[in-house]
């Protein structure tokens, strides 16, 4: 439903939220420095779904990416429970 970023004194604050989650495991997230820069993954871990599998509803989602970035792009990327993984488009941090 959205997906933004925003530069902070922190780093990079990324949030999105989701219409429904009917097999999301989790998420992925990805950052570069140009749209044909390769991509490079931000998360360490997979950042899992705040809904019981099999759940109708979405969520809210917020993640503090500390690089030190004048301008980033962003990836998001849904993990569903048989490993499927579907990219959603990108968002510009400045």
């Amino acid at each position: 439903k959205d997906f933004s970023a925003a530069i902070v004194d922190e780093g990079v604050l990324i949030n999105w939220e989701t219409l429904s989650e009917v097999n999301t495991l989790g998420f992925n997230l990805y950052r570069s420095e140009t749209l044909e820069a390769e991509k490079v993954l931000v998360n360490p871990e997979l950042i899992l779904s705040n809904l019981a599998p099999g759940s109708l509803d979405g969520a809210l989602y917020e993640y503090l990416d500390t690089a030190n970035a004048a301008e980033a792009y962003y990836w998001l990327e849904e993990i569903e429970i048989d490993g499927t993984a579907t990219s959603y488009g990108w968002t510009l941090a400045r």
